[in-house]
């Protein structure tokens, strides 16, 4: 990575550290825009960036964006990766809990509690005693 790049990566990892997923996704972008005219860039740099642009896209609630960055990152290592390379693993680990949020889920059916039932049992016979 240039000396630009890894700097905007720098800054990314800090701004994700403080939990400003959105300062850090900026300064990710900016680093792969500069990482991506390189042409010595490594790959597997690529899919470094590639994979923290994606985790920004998560916490930022983008999981179809966080979905396809993180596509992008597994494709290069498994590429240049060992199958069995701890970074793989957890990558497709993520890929999982990634997809599993993107699935629709059911609408939840409102539950009355028994404290409630019991309250508007209550009203209704109260109501009719009063007529």
């Amino acid at each position: 990575m240039t000396n630009e790049a890894e700097e905007y990566y720098s800054k990314g990892k800090h701004y994700f550290a403080l939990m400003e997923f959105g300062l850090a996704l900026e300064a990710f972008n900016e680093a792969l825009t500069i990482a991506q005219a390189d042409p010595s860039m490594e790959e597997i740099e690529l899919a470094k960036l590639y994979n923290d642009i994606a985790l920004c896209y998560y916490h930022l609630f983008d999981a179809s964006q966080a979905y396809d960055y993180l596509k992008r990152s597994i494709a290069i290592k498994e590429r240049l990766l060992d199958p069995t390379a701890s970074t793989l693993e957890v990558a497709r680990a993520n890929l999982k809990d990634i997809e599993s949020e993107m699935k629709p889920k059911p609408p939840k059916t409102p539950k009355r509690s028994w404290q409630s039932f019991g309250r508007m049992i209550w009203l209704r016979y109260f109501k009719i005693g009063m007529l």
